[in-house]
């Protein structure tokens, strides 16, 4: 389960919820952890590429090109 499942579980459970886990692997601490730093690494990697284009995309309203930006 996720790290913070504990949390949500609880706060289902005060509002009269249930929450029912289809995907359920049995995984070690370690190896949860592993997929939730990959997680983030993906995460911002993403955004760092967005971000990328979105500088391409002003250089090029500016006028500017590529070499002369960085």
């Amino acid at each position: 389960m996720s790290t913070g499942f504990e949390w949500f579980e609880h706060y289902a459970k005060t509002h009269g919820c249930e929450i029912l886990v289809l995907n359920q692997e049995r995984l070690s601490p370690e190896q949860e952890l592993v997929q939730d730093l990959m997680t983030i690494v993906h995460c911002f990697s993403s955004r760092l590429y967005g971000l990328r284009n979105y500088r391409k995309k002003l250089n090029e309203a500016l006028g500017k090109d590529e070499a002369s930006a960085e």
